[in-house]
């Protein structure tokens, strides 16, 4: 019996050590794989530019408009009279030009002037009047008392004054009339209440003709 079961034991030990090698080289499982990790990019937002700021608008500098310079009636010339009855005159007198003083009452209106700046016309506005309008060009300086003497011989062409033929009577004004004030433009230049005369110089008033220098 002693024996018999020896030889059972041996076996059993036998067995488990061939069990025991089996289970030793037997191939280990594969490890779990770790999974790799997801990168997730985060959207970087596109840059939102500001705004310029407000520039602030450059102050607007309104310039004052400078005041017309008038002369005075001592700026304009003595008249003088011609030395030969063939020189350019204007009832006798060396033909030149009027100067502006200004505006006053009864002559308001606008001065038309020349290349040179010299007055050449005047456009009457409601309330002028003859006689201020003279005073306004310095036509005193010509004689005839108020100087509208003057004036009636530069307008005696396309205006009816007392120095036109057949007209012969006080100058009237009216508002948008054209009052000449050029010796060089008395047949081109003037009208008188929307009407143009044509009178004719070389038989003026009381039968004197006024000789005029040569017109443009």
């Amino acid at each position: 019996m002693l024996i018999r079961s020896s030889k059972i034991f041996a076996l059993a030990a036998v067995a488990a050590l061939t069990l025991s090698g089996c289970a030793t080289n037997a191939e280990p499982e594969a490890a779990a794989e770790t999974p790799t990790p997801v990168v997730t990019e985060t959207a970087t937002p596109d840059p939102v530019e500001s705004p310029d700021p407000t520039e602030e608008p450059a102050p607007v500098v309104t310039e004052e408009p400078e005041e017309p310079a008038y002369a005075t009636c001592s700026d304009i010339a003595a008249p003088t009279p011609v030395d030969s009855v063939d020189a350019e005159q204007l009832d006798g007198l060396v033909p030149q030009y009027l100067v502006d003083s200004g505006p006053r009452a009864g002559a308001q209106g606008e001065t038309e002037t020349d290349a040179d700046g010299n007055p050449v016309a005047y456009h009457a506005v409601e309330g002028d009047s003859y006689a201020s309008i003279a005073a306004r060009f310095c036509t005193t300086m010509f004689g005839g008392g108020d100087g509208t003497r003057h004036l009636d011989i530069l307008n005696m062409v396309r205006r009816n004054t007392m120095f036109s033929a057949g007209g012969e009577k006080v100058s009237t004004v009216y508002a948008g009339d054209t009052i000449n004030l050029s010796p060089w433009t008395i047949a081109t230049v003037g009208d008188e209440n929307g009407q143009v005369y044509s009178f004719d110089p070389a038989s003026s008033f009381n039968n004197s003709p006024v000789t005029m220098p040569a017109q443009h």
